[in-house]
């Protein structure tokens, strides 16, 4: 039986924008703070022993002052965000990080270049 360690009932003024949303709209200083943001998170959460587990871009919403957010802590699976075998746990959530910082580095290249 698992506990209930807590629920954030704040509402995020985001208007309904995830992280690959906004990465199309491109903002190279907004890509760096965000990683941060979702790594310090990250660190609180595995400080505390949880787990993120569906770790991508679509569970971090940015709010209308481009702070970034981790959602999404029901469980799951997306392929090619972390491997099936890692999930659920602080390394596919770490794996989910270096995915989402390769994504955002990828469209960097692309609106830089394409």
């Amino acid at each position: 039986m698992s506990e209930l360690v807590g629920l954030l009932l704040s509402y995020i003024e985001c208007g309904n924008t995830t992280l690959s949303c906004a990465a199309l709209q491109w903002k190279r200083t907004a890509r760096d703070k965000w990683l941060m943001q979702i790594k310090h998170s990250l660190e609180g959460l595995h400080a505390r022993e949880i787990v993120w587990g569906d770790a991508k871009p679509d569970d971090v919403l940015i709010d209308v002052r481009d702070d970034a957010y981790l959602v999404g802590f029901g469980g799951g699976y997306t392929r090619g965000w972390v491997d099936e075998e890692l999930v659920n746990t602080r390394e596919g959530d770490l794996q989910g990080l270096r995915r989402t910082a390769d994504y955002l580095m990828e469209l960097s290249v692309y609106w830089k270049f394409g």
